[in-house]
C-alpha cells in the first residue's frame, strides 16, 4: 500500500509539472480578489484567518456574538451603548430584555428586511438584494469593491483609502433643505426665506429637546448641524441614522420632517446631491434642461432658482424642462414637485441621449430675445443671462441637424430653434457611491451586495451620449453640469475626457473644484490616470487600449479598426460589455485639466460619494457621434441601468383630494395626450375665458396666453409661464410633436355642479397663480379661529362664515386675515372653497390642511401677525 501511494504521488507531481506550464500559456494569471489585508479591512469583511470558523467558512451569524455580549453587560452599560452608538435614549420603563431586544433589531438587519426599499420592493441598481445580514457572496463583492478602488484611487494613500472604506460602512446622516418656492411673493411676516429658515431651526431644536433630559441639552447642537457651504444657510444635517430617527425620542421629529416634505416646505435630499445645481446657479427667467430628472430633488432646486418674477414683473418667467426616460419615474417626480406649485415646469419622456432639438413658432412674440452681450458675470466666471433666451440669438441654429441647409430652409420664418441657458446631466450610473444609504448598522455590510466593475463599463457609452446631447442643446456660453453618484473613473473622468477629445474646440472645463472649496466644501480634484477593468475577468486591469485583446473590445470598436475575425456568440451582450477606446485615460500633455473636475468622497465630510464636472460651450458642435450610438443601443423606456438615487422614494396617492384628480379621466381617448393647446385658440375657448373673467373678476391685464389645455374639451386648464406656453407647442427638428407628460400647474377644472354658473372651478394647485389677479367679489378673509375651524372640520354652515351669503354659488378664494397686504404676490394662506346653498366646503386635501395647521401652530396664536 505504501509503495502504491508513493508511485501515485510521483506520477501526480510529474503530471502537474507537465500541465501547469502549458496552462500558463493559455490563461492570464488573476490577482487575488481579496485586497491586501490591513486590519481595518479584515475586521469589516471577516477575511482574516482569525475570523474563520473551524470548518473554514468566513464569519458567522452576527446575532449570536451580539446577544452573548449583551447578556454579559449591565443595564447601565446597555443603555449607554444604545445612547452612544445609536443615538437612542432608552425609556425608564425598559427592562433588560427590552434593551437586549433593541440591540437585536439594531445590529441584525434581518429583522428589518421587509420594506427596506419602500413599498415597491424594487432593488436599487449597483447594490443587489434587500437589506440582509452579510453572507459570503456579499463579502466577496465587498472585497472585490475594495480591491478595485485600492488600485483606481491609489494616489489617495492607504490611510485615506482606509477612512473611505470605513465611512462607506456607516449609515448616512439625514439631510434636508428649506424650500424657497412656497415663499416667493408671499406677503406677511414669516414668509421670507430668512424667517422660514429660523422657524425650521427653532422647530427642529424644539423637537430634539423634547426627547432629551436636561443633562443632554448640549446634544442638540451636536445633532443639528447647518451646512455652511449651502447658500443662505438653508440646508441642514441631522447627525442621526435613519434607524435612530424611527426610535424614541426622535420619532416626532421624523413625523414632522415627513409632513413638511410632503407639503413642499422642506426637501429631503442628500448633501452632495445639492452641489450640481449650485454650480449652474439658476436665476429667474432662465430656461434650463434637466436631462435625467427623476426622482426630482435637483429639479426642485432648479425650479426654486427659476420660479420668481423678474424685477418689475408680476409673471414668473423662464422654464425648467425635466426629462426622464421612464414614464413611471417621471410621474413620481411630478408628484414630488407638485407641492412647489411652479408654472415653470415641463415634464417630458425621452431617452436623454435622443432628446430632440426643439423648435417653437416665431409668432410667439412675447418671448424676449437677448443679444450675446446682454449677460452678467457670476463670481465663478460663468456668464449669466439677464433675461430669458428661449428663442436663441446667434446660436439658434446649433447642432448637426440645425446647421444643415435644408433645416434652415425648412424653418424659414415660421419656426426657430430652442437654446437652453443651462443643462443638467445627472446621468444614470452604477451608484456605488451611495452604498451608505443601505447600511443599517456600522461595521456590517448590511446589503446583500452584488458589485461588479463591469457595471461602470456598461454605462460608459450611455453616459457619454447623454453628455454630448446636452452639449448640443445648450446655447453658446451656457453651462453643462455632469454628475454621477459613482466613484468609478470609467463613468466620471473618462466620460469628460472623451467629450473633450471629440469636441475640444467647442467646449471647455470650468474649474469647479476651486469654486466649491471657496464655498467651504471639502472636495478633491479629478484624477488624470486610471485603469480599465476587463469585461469578464475582474482581476485584469488594462492601462492602455493597446493592451486590450481584440476579443475584449466592443463590436463597434472592432468594426472601426477593421477587425472581423471574431465570430459573435451573443452580439448584444458583446456590444454592451465590450471595451471602448474612450474608456481609457488620455495621453499626457493633452492639457484637458481633469483636475478641475470634482470628487467628493464619503470620509471627507460624512457624505456619499459623488462626481461633478462643469463645462461651458464655446461654439456650436459640428456633428454628433456618441449620442447617436448610445440611442441605438437603448430602445424603449428607461435605461438598462439607473442610479441608486433615482430609485429613492415612491409615488403616493394624493389622498382624498376634493379638487385635483390625478390627470384627465374625462379627456377624449382618441386625442393625443402629449399635445397642449392654447385655450384662447381652441373652439369655444373665447367664451370660456370670458365667463371665467366675469365670474372670478379677473383683472384686465390677466395673461390669458398662459392658460393651456391638453384636450380641446378643456376638461383641465393649466397655468404656465410664457416660455412654457411656447414649449408645449414645440416640435422636434423632424416635425414631430413634443412628448409631454405634464406642464405648469392645474388652475381650473371642468366639474360644474348644477348650482354653478361658470363651467370651470378653481383648483388648489393653481390658486397661488390665479388669486393675485382675482377681484374682491370672489375673495373672503377669515379670522384665526374660524380659519382654523375650517381647516379642521372642512365644511362650515353658511351663516357662520361672514360675507359668504353675499357670494354667488361656486368656488372662491378664502384666506387668513393677517392685517397685512401681500403686495400683489402669492398669499401663503389662500384656500379654495365652494359656496353652496347651505354650506361652505373646503376644496383642499387633508395633507394641505394639516400642513397649514402646523404652520399656524409654529407662528403662534397671532396667526402670523
Amino acid at each position: 500500500m505504501g509503495r502504491w501511494s508513493a508511485m501515485s504521488t510521483g506520477r501526480g507531481l510529474l503530471l502537474l509539472a507537465v500541465v501547469l506550464p502549458a496552462c500558463h500559456s493559455f490563461f492570464v494569471p488573476l490577482p487575488s480578489l481579496s485586497p491586501p489585508s490591513p486590519l481595518w479591512l479584515r475586521k469589516r469583511t471577516g477575511t482574516c484567518a482569525a475570523s474563520r470558523n473551524s470548518d473554514g467558512s468566513v464569519g458567522g451569524d452576527p446575532r449570536h456574538s451580539m446577544v452573548k455580549k449583551a447578556r454579559d453587560m449591565s443595564v447601565a452599560e446597555l443603555k449607554e451603548e444604545l445612547k452612544a452608538r445609536h443615538g437612542i435614549q432608552p425609556e425608564t420603563s425598559d427592562k433588560r430584555a427590552d434593551l437586549v431586544d433593541k440591540l437585536q433589531k439594531l445590529r441584525d438587519p434581518r429583522s428589518r428586511q421587509s420594506g427596506a426599499h419602500g413599498k415597491s420592493g424594487r432593488k436599487p441598481r449597483g447594490i443587489g438584494g434587500g437589506v440582509r445580514g452579510a453572507d459570503p457572496a456579499a463579502e466577496k463583492s465587498w472585497a472585490r469593491f475594495c480591491c478595485y478602488y485600492q488600485k483606481q484611487l491609489e494616489s489617495l494613500g492607504e490611510d485615506a483609502l482606509g477612512e473611505m472604506f470605513e465611512a462607506l460602512l456607516r449609515p448616512l446622516p439625514v439631510t434636508f433643505r428649506v424650500s424657497e418656492v412656497r415663499e416667493v411673493g408671499g406677503g406677511g411676516k414669516g414668509t421670507s426665506l430668512t424667517d422660514r429658515r429660523l422657524e425650521v431651526r427653532r422647530k427642529v431644536e424644539e423637537l430634539l429637546s423634547s426627547g432629551q433630559d436636561e443633562s443632554d441639552a448640549p446634544q442638540v447642537n451636536r445633532v443639528l448641524q447647518q451646512l455652511e457651504w449651502y447658500p443662505n444657510g438653508a440646508a441642514w444635517q441631522l447627525n442621526l441614522t435613519p434607524m435612530a430617527m424611527r426610535e424614541a425620542p426622535f420619532r416626532k421629529l421624523q413625523e414632522w420632517l415627513v409632513g413638511e416634505s410632503e407639503a413642499g416646505r422642506i426637501w429631503r435630499q442628500e448633501a452632495v446631491s445639492m452641489v450640481p445645481v449650485l454650480l449652474l446657479e439658476p436665476k429667474p427667467g432662465m430656461t434650463v434642461l434637466d436631462m435625467c430628472s427623476a426622482p426630482g430633488s435637483k429639479t426642485s432646486q432648479l425650479l426654486e432658482g427659476v420660479t420668481a418674477p423678474l424685477p418689475g414683473e408680476r409673471v414668473c418667467r423662464g422654464a425648467v424642462v425635466a426629462n426622464d426616460a421612464d414614464i413611471a419615474r417621471a410621474q413620481m417626480m411630478v408628484h414630488r414637485c407638485k407641492a412647489l406649485r411652479s408654472p415653470n415646469l415641463v415634464v417630458t419622456c425621452y431617452q436623454g441621449q435622443s432628446f430632440p432639438r426643439l423648435q417653437v413658432p416665431t409668432s410667439h412674440s412675447h418671448l424676449p430675445k437677448v443679444t450675446p452681450s446682454a449677460r452678467e458675470t457670476s463670481p465663478s466666471g460663468a456668464t449669466r443671462p439677464l433675461a430669458p433666451t428661449l428663442l436663441g440669438g446667434g446660436d439658434a441654429m446649433e447642432g448637426s441637424d440645425a446647421n444643415s441647409e435644408d433645416q434652415q430652409g425648412r424653418c424659414g420664418d415660421e419656426w426657430r430653434n430652442v437654446s437652453f441657458d443651462a443643462v443638467l446631466c445627472d446621468v444614470p450610473c452604477s451608484g456605488d457611491g451611495t452604498l451608505r444609504k443601505y447600511v443599517v448598522h456600522e461595521g456590517l455590510v448590511a446589503p446583500k451586495m452584488r458589485w461588479h466593475p463591469d457595471r461602470g463599463n456598461r454605462m460608459h457609452m450611455v453616459q457619454l451620449g447623454i453628455l454630448e446631447k446636452g452639449l448640443d442643446l445648450v446655447k453658446v456660453g451656457g453651462l453643462i453640469a455632469y454628475s454621477t453618484c459613482s466613484l468609478n473613473p470609467i463613468e466620471n473622468e473618462a466620460v469628460v475626457a472623451a467629450l473633450l477629445e471629440e469636441h475640444g474646440a467647442a467646449v471647455e472645463l470650468v474649474d469647479a473644484h476651486h469654486d466649491l472649496r471657496s464655498r467651504g466644501l471639502d472636495t478633491l480634484p479629478g484624477i488624470c490616470t486610471w485603469l480599465v477593468p476587463d469585461k469578464n475577468d475582474v482581476g485584469v486591469l488594462f492601462d492602455t487600449f493597446e493592451e486590450v485583446p481584440q476579443s475584449r473590445k466592443a463590436k463597434e470598436q472592432r468594426k472601426a479598426e477593421g477587425y472581423a475575425g471574431l465570430v459573435e456568440s451573443d452580439g448584444d451582450v458583446e456590444e454592451r460589455r465590450g471595451l471602448y477606446k474612450t474608456m481609457f485615460a488620455p495621453e499626457e500633455g493633452k492639457g484637458m485639466c481633469l483636475s478641475q473636475c470634482v470628487r467628493i468622497l464619503p470620509h471627507t465630510q460624512d457624505t456619499g460619494g459623488f462626481f461633478i464636472a462643469l463645462l461651458r460651450k464655446k461654439s456650436p458642435i459640428k456633428a454628433l457621434r456618441f449620442s447617436v450610438h448610445a440611442a441605438s443601443k437603448q430602445r424603449g423606456g428607461g435605461g438598462e441601468e439607473s442610479s441608486v438615487e433615482a430609485r429613492d422614494g415612491s409615488c403616493k396617492d394624493d389622498g382624498d383630494s376634493d379638487d385635483e384628480d390625478e390627470d384627465d379621466e374625462d379627456e377624449d381617448e382618441d386625442e393625443d395626450r402629449t399635445t397642449y393647446y392654447s385655450v384662447r385658440e381652441v373652439a369655444g375657448g373665447r367664451e370660456v375665458l370670458d365667463s371665467m373673467r366675469d365670474f372670478y373678476q379677473l383683472s384686465q391685464d390677466f395673461p390669458e396666453s398662459h392658460l393651456v389645455a391638453r384636450s380641446k374639451r378643456m376638461s383641465q386648464i393649466r397655468y404656465v409661464s410664457p416660455e412654457v406656453a411656447s414649449l408645449v407647442q414645440a416640435r422636434g427638428s423632424d416635425g414631430s410633436s413634443l412628448t409631454i407628460s405634464t406642464a405648469g400647474i392645474l388652475a381650473f377644472q371642468n366639474k360644474r355642479w348644477e348650482q354653478d354658473r361658470v363651467r370651470h372651478r378653481l383648483c388648489m394647485e393653481g390658486l397661488c397663480a390665479i388669486e393675485p389677479w382675482m377681484g374682491s367679489r370672489r375673495k373672503l378673509r377669515l379670522g384665526l379661529d374660524l380659519y382654523n375651524q375650517l381647516l379642521t372640520q372642512r365644511d362650515l354652515p353658511l351663516d357662520q362664515v361672514p360675507g359668504a351669503e353675499s357670494l354667488e354659488v361656486g368656488t372662491f378664494a378664502c384666506s387668513l386675515e393677517t392685517g397685512q397686504s401681500n403686495g400683489g404676490g402669492r398669499d401663503p394662506w389662500a384656500l379654495v372653497c365652494w359656496r353652496g346653498g347651505h354650506k361652505v366646503l373646503l376644496f383642499a386635501d387633508k395633507q394641505e390642511s394639516e400642513s397649514l395647521q402646523r404652520a399656524l401652530a409654529e407662528r403662534g396664536d397671532d396667526g402670523g401677525k
